[in-house]
């Protein structure tokens, strides 16, 4: 830390900040105090900062508070592709799914990337965990919609990453069916919340019971008719 000063500092400390992991895990991450250095920056100090987050990336200390602040600096288009590629380098190393999902979100809302709509496809389509697919879709749905103007949605929403998420709607996990036609529908450029798709909701529900029951043959037929209904909008 000792080669920067002023605001540059301000904001390593921001992202180093000591934080309370159970209101994290129960309440999300608070970027408030990452948001408010990057804002405090000079014009001077974004070039400084951008490197001071390049090299921690480079050197493999990804943090959510770290991409966070590598997304707000990268809207400045001097520092954009420098740390997009940085981004890129963290997810070609190998780390965990937390951070994979997490980093790969961070790229695309920078703009179209290759590797990160390959890792959302590898992370969904692995046959992981409910808990990994759905913080996995989560993340992509986050960036196809707060991609802003750099996020070419055609580019990032590719056919092939379409039918991946088209499979999930067909998965034994009911929050993975319904993040995974939320996120088709988001897509699609549709806003109504799913729960009011008086078509779709029933069928990606199907015949929910308490004891957590597989799905019967009527539920599976269900949820391929919802995939086949959400396929539409793609073609």
């Amino acid at each position: 830390m000792g080669e920067f000063a002023g605001g540059v500092r301000r904001l390593e400390a921001a992202i180093d900040e000591e934080r309370n992991g159970y209101m994290e895990w129960h309440d999300g991450p608070d970027y408030s105090s990452v948001s408010i250095a990057v804002s405090a920056l000079t014009p001077d100090e974004i070039p400084r900062a951008a490197e001071m987050v390049i090299r921690r990336l480079e050197a493999g200390g990804y943090t959510v508070y770290l991409g966070y602040a590598a997304v707000e600096l990268g809207k400045h288009p001097g520092a954009r592709e420098p740390i997009k590629s940085a981004l890129e380098g963290v997810i070609s190393r190998s780390v965990n799914f937390y951070d994979a999902a997490n980093v790969s979100r961070n790229i695309l809302e920078l703009g179209p990337s290759g590797k990160a709509v390959e890792m959302f496809r590898n992370m969904i389509r692995a046959g992981a965990d409910w808990y990994t697919q759905v913080e996995t879709l989560c993340n992509l749905k986050s960036a196809i919609t707060s991609g802003g103007k750099h996020s070419m949605l055609e580019e990032i929403f590719t056919p092939e990453l379409a039918e991946t998420v088209l499979a999930a709607v067909c998965d034994d996990d009911y929050l993975t069916r319904y993040h995974a036609a939320d996120l088709l529908r988001k897509a699609a450029g549709i806003r109504q919340e799913l729960s009011d798709d008086q078509l779709l909701f029933p069928l990606i529900c199907g015949s929910k019971t308490a004891d957590d029951s597989p799905p019967t043959g009527a539920d599976r037929k269900g949820f391929e008719q919802a995939a086949e209904i959400l396929r539409a909008y793609f073609t």
